[in-house]
């Protein structure tokens, strides 16, 4: 998905961009949905602007006043309990679902946090300005790497990566001859140019320009949105960094984009024997 970056260096900065989305279904098919490309901030950025107002708290208390508001409010919604938080708005619980009688609503509802905000929060969001709109791309994303050979997956090897910060990172080793899958989104395989492709990398972990040198895949067993199955090309060269690369002009049915749509993977390397 292609969006327009903000800058958010400037904590004052009152104007965002939004993300257009093309309607396919019902009354509003072909118009645009927006969505607001969000700045999200943590506890420690209130707690930095907190400390620059001069308030004569150290961060360590703010923090911990912070910490235990968080577990009352959690504690109270565990309760049952609707909590206002500081004239923001209402945090509330809300019942979700339909039922058939009172006997089968336990069974057929659920429960879900809902957010109601006050005028004070609406009159802060009104203040916003929208920028700038940038049309939603839609195209595939390689979010885990699988193999079944071994059931290691890229996923347990970046959260082991990330356990040990000051050691090198381990890259993601793949069986020669094998099978490996891809999971993730609109990774399914269309069109003549389309394809799943082994690229050697460059010193910047790039893949090289030389196309010819790209190797693709011959067989893939499982072509789906979500995930590709395929045999690892045998002629692929032992404990030499690739990246996987996903082409495809494929939107729907029978549909297929004008574009060619790519994704790729993390570096990785073909398990030596």
């Amino acid at each position: 998905m292609e969006v327009t970056k903000i800058d958010f260096t400037d904590d004052n900065v009152s104007k965002g961009n939004v993300v257009l989305f093309k309607n396919m279904l019902g009354n509003s098919k072909g118009k645009y949905f927006a969505r607001f490309v969000r700045r999200t901030i943590n506890d420690d950025v209130i707690v930095a602007r907190i400390h620059g107002r001069g308030v004569g708290l150290d961060d360590l208390t703010v923090k911990a006043v912070i910490g235990h508001y968080k577990k009352e409010v959690i504690a109270a919604l565990g309760r049952g309990e609707s909590v206002n938080l500081m004239d923001l708005g209402t945090l509330y619980i809300r019942a979700a679902g339909s039922t058939n009688s009172t006997e089968s609503a336990p069974s057929q509802m659920s429960l879900e946090p809902a957010f109601s905000p006050s005028k004070l929060t609406a009159k802060a969001v009104s203040s916003v300005e929208i920028s700038g709109a940038s049309l939603s791309v839609t195209g595939p994303r390689i979010e885990e790497v699988i193999d079944p050979f071994t059931a290691t997956s890229s996923l347990n090897l970046a959260a082991a990566n990330a356990a040990t910060p000051d050691a090198r990172p381990d890259l993601m080793r793949l069986s020669g001859g094998k099978v490996a899958v891809l999971r993730g989104s609109s990774l399914k395989v269309a069109g003549d140019e389309g394809g799943v492709f082994f690229c050697p990398i460059d010193e910047d972990l790039n893949p090289v320009e030389d196309k010819s040198r790209y190797i693709a895949v011959s067989k893939i067993s499982r072509n789906k949105k979500q995930e590709l199955e395929f045999f690892i090309p045998a002629e692929l060269e032992k404990d030499t960094p690739y990246r996987i690369l996903v082409r495809s002009n494929y939107m729907s049915p029978g549909k297929s984009l004008k574009e060619y749509r790519e994704a790729l993977s993390d570096p990785l390397v073909i398990r030596g024997e």
